[in-house]
């Protein structure tokens, strides 16, 4: 190997290691879908017309962006918090609900808020994968899923979910399992708090906060 031939196998090693994470431009063909964090809470925000076929509380939108998390019933849906509910959410839920709160158009106000904000571009199979994921986390009877309480003036709803809420099975573990469905290459063993959500979906998305 002569001198020039050294020179441009260091140079290639190098770029390597320096831009070998690089992450390429997003596919503008992909569907964007955002984590955030609500302090201890995560949720995920999807563009409501893309999912109006595939999320059955999504029926009929065309257009805006729709936040989905998941958490204990009773504690989810207080107003007011007392000292209890935490301990007996984590140890003796008697169910869970699926939130659903319409964000309109205006994201940026929506994340302002945010304890983090991580985006991932998803393809069509993902996303109809995600979707999937979300969707059957409602408890459907009739062909109809079952809304417990709304606030806002139907801006936000409280559907009743088929998952058992626990102390090792939380609003990020669903998050988690949520983004695993969708194909991103992530886990969600052992998931159960917002940090560690962070820190496993952070090589896997792109950071917006």
């Amino acid at each position: 190997m002569n001198r020039l031939q050294i020179i441009i196998l260091s140079s290639s090693v190098i770029a390597l290691a320096c831009f070998g994470n690089a992450r390429s431009a997003p596919d503008p063909s992909a569907i964007p879908v955002w984590l955030v964090s609500r302090g201890y809470h995560t949720g995920l925000v999807l563009p409501s017309k893309a999912a109006a076929g595939k999320i059955m509380p999504l029926a009929g939108e065309s257009g805006g962006y729709a936040e989905f998390g998941w958490g204990e019933s009773r504690y989810y849906q207080s107003p007011t918090v007392e000292l209890s509910d935490a301990p007996r959410a984590l140890f003796f839920s008697s169910g869970s609900v699926v939130r659903l709160e319409f964000c309109g158009d205006d994201l940026e106000s929506k994340f302002s808020s945010s304890g983090f904000v991580l985006r991932f571009d998803l393809t069509g199979d993902q996303f109809e994968a995600l979707c999937r994921f979300i969707d059957e986390s409602f408890v459907k009877k009739d062909g109809f899923v079952t809304r417990e309480s709304i606030e806002r003036d139907g801006a936000v709803g409280y559907y009743t979910s088929v998952h058992h809420y626990s102390i090792i099975n939380t609003c990020n573990t669903w998050a988690a399992r949520a983004l695993e469905a969708a194909g991103t290459g992530m886990s969600s063993a052992g998931i159960i708090f917002a940090f560690q959500l962070r820190s496993r979906a952070a090589d896997r998305s792109s950071m917006v906060k």
